[in-house]
């Protein structure tokens, strides 16, 4: 469907926008069994200053996700990056930081399905 149909379908349903979010990312790397980089920068809402960096590594099997875990911790740690830190999506943190009532009552809800809610 044309995006004018879908948000026609969707408000037809009581569903409206909340925000608009613009991200432009950058990927590098990506082969199996090599690490790679995405790196996503927020341009809109303009009062945001949100990125955020994913480093992963594709695996054959279940058998070495261990040694990537490994790899892409030395990774982080060589170019001195956090490791293991709690991130939020990009939705989320626009919640958070525009309307805190909002975000407190998903995180209630939520917070059991969704531990990484609990700890931000």
């Amino acid at each position: 469907a044309a995006p004018s149909e879908l948000r026609a379908a969707l408000s037809a349903q009581g569903c409206e926008s909340y925000c608009r979010i613009v991200s432009v990312r950058r990927k590098y790397g990506g082969e199996k069994g090599r690490i790679s980089v995405d790196l996503d920068i927020i341009s809109e809402p303009s009062h945001m200053n949100y990125n955020i960096g994913e480093v992963e590594m594709m695996v054959e099997d279940e058998g070495s996700v261990a040694s990537a875990e490994e790899a892409i911790d030395a990774f982080l740690t060589e170019h001195s990056l956090a490791t293991k830190q709690v991130a939020l999506g990009k939705v989320l943190t626009v919640i958070k930081e525009s309307n805190a009532e909002h975000f407190a009552a998903l995180r209630e809800s939520l917070g059991a399905k969704y531990p990484k809610l609990e700890r931000v």
